[in-house]
């Protein structure tokens, strides 16, 4: 499953959903409660934090960047592959 969580409003939400035909889950997060429970840096300056959870749970990849959206795909990906390889390592 893929979800992106943001503080932006559920409106915005929606209209970037539809704009870019996106299919995954858009949740709004405006206290920003997900990002600190997930310690998401960030808190200060815009930015980005993909981060690779298995079903346990377990983080097995993180990435921070300001905005890079193609990295953050790229750095997915190799967290999922990390996942199918069953290999886990610290976030």
């Amino acid at each position: 499953m893929v979800a992106g969580v943001s503080s932006d409003s559920v409106e915005s939400h929606r209209k970037f959903k539809e704009h870019h035909n996106l299919k995954h889950i858009l949740l709004s997060d405006p206290e920003k409660k997900v990002r600190k429970a997930y310690d998401a840096g960030g808190l200060l300056l815009p930015g980005r934090v993909t981060y690779v959870i298995a079903q346990d749970g377990t983080i097995v990849h993180a990435y921070e960047s300001q905005m890079n959206a193609r990295q953050h795909v790229k750095e997915a990906i190799e967290g999922l592959k990390r996942i199918d390889a069953g290999a886990k390592s610290p976030a």
